[in-house]
């Protein structure tokens, strides 16, 4: 019966872990391929296959190493860059056009 509790736990963890993992990389608006990219070109070689492989709930999902799941996190953090010159000009122009009047067809 322990056995099984202990089974049952775990596919619980792995579950968890796979719904994470969809999540984080969801919001980080990758594909599995793009995560997969990301992955490998921050040093961790990473196939589409094994990202879906963990994203995939109960017996046949695998959940990745340590150190993988750390480049993971790395990988799907929100980017906080600087603004950039057109970015910035961008927003200003946009600001300033919900200024105008708005003149429809009469």
């Amino acid at each position: 019966m322990e056995r099984r509790d202990r089974q049952e736990r775990r596919r619980a963890r792995q579950r968890e872990v796979a719904r994470l993992i969809h999540t984080l990389r969801i919001r980080a608006g990758l594909t599995q391929e793009g995560l997969a990219y990301k992955m490998t070109q921050l040093g961790e070689p990473t196939s589409r296959s094994q990202v879906s492989m963990w994203e995939i709930a109960g017996e046949k999902g695998q959940m990745p190493a340590t150190e993988k799941f750390i480049v993971l996190l790395q990988a799907t953090e929100p980017e906080d860059r600087p603004e950039t010159v057109e970015e910035r000009q961008a927003r200003v122009l946009r600001a300033r056009l919900a200024d105008l009047p708005r003149h429809g067809p009469s």
